[in-house]
């Protein structure tokens, strides 16, 4: 079981930021517990939220259903999509076992941001790099 400030530690997207930003991040951040064969996002859904695994197992499914990946303990996954808020989700993810989950929303992330201007125009130029390189490949 990973601390919330051990688990953002682990992002390198919000590695730079300072800490007063990194603990109003934390402190926006909701506790979820996911129950074995839960459903934790789904396949080509929109998505608004980002998640990290502070303990348990997540299996990560294509779009045809196949396994591609476990995601444990210290994990986390859906940066995308407080970057870039309504992107469609790659994959579905599922709860293997009994998973502690900390999420943070597109809408509390912005406002996190909102008094870090600098960071919030770094994070988009970070995304608008991204959204070029996906559409690329």
């Amino acid at each position: 079981m990973y601390s919330c400030k051990t688990l953002m530690d682990n992002v390198p997207l919000f590695r730079d930021m300072p800490v007063a930003l990194i603990n109003s991040m934390i402190f926006s951040l909701k506790r979820k517990f996911y129950m074995p064969g839960q459903m934790v996002v789904k396949y080509g859904q929109p998505g608004r939220s980002f998640y990290l695994i502070s303990s348990g197992t997540l299996t990560v499914l294509d779009s045809k259903d196949k396994e591609m990946a476990h995601l444990r303990d210290g994990s986390y996954f859906g940066e995308g999509a407080i970057l870039r808020p309504g992107i469609l989700r790659k994959a579905t993810i599922i709860a293997l076992e009994i998973t502690e989950i900390y999420k943070f929303t597109a809408e509390d992330f912005q406002e996190c941001l909102r008094p870090y201007p600098h960071y919030k125009k770094q994070l988009e130029e970070t995304a608008a790099r991204a959204a070029a390189r996906s559409q690329s490949s």
